[in-house]
């Protein structure tokens, strides 16, 4: 609470113990749908991890 970034948006950036305390955060807007794969279940990983914006860690491979 001391860092301006965490200041909240109304009220006083005061803590109270006894109120306790809630964070919330939000992240960018997800388009989400299903797909039926014919194949096994680390071939449908693979393609989701192609297609999927964040892409894949560094241990894993790509399909295509």
């Amino acid at each position: 609470m001391d860092d301006e970034k965490w200041a909240p948006d109304y009220g006083p950036a005061q803590f109270v113990p006894s109120w306790g305390a809630t964070i919330t955060g939000a992240r960018n807007f997800l388009i989400a749908y299903n797909v039926n794969i014919l194949g096994t279940k680390e071939q449908a990983h693979r393609i989701a991890l192609n297609i999927r914006e964040q892409g894949r860690g560094e241990n894993q491979v790509s399909l295509f």
